[in-house]
């Protein structure tokens, strides 16, 4: 089967939305706005380290990540 990938703040390398679980997906983060910095990533259906530029094996899951900023 495939799986959704979607990413906000954010892009995936490819440009992929959807991939079938076992491949290895890059995502990263958006440049942060003046100001701010990246902070972490908010994911649901993987663990995401928290860097700007994450890779991981999809899952037998959808998966949605969002990147946060903190701002000073």
């Amino acid at each position: 089967p495939t799986y959704t990938l979607s990413v906000t703040n954010g892009t995936v390398t490819g440009g992929i939305t959807a991939c079938t679980a076992g491949t290895q997906v890059t995502v990263t983060a958006n440049a942060p706005q003046t100001g701010y910095a990246f902070d972490s990533w908010t994911s649901s259906g993987t663990m995401a380290p928290n860097t700007a530029v994450v890779t991981f094996t999809m899952p037998e899951n959808n998966v949605a990540l969002t990147a946060n900023y903190s701002g000073s």
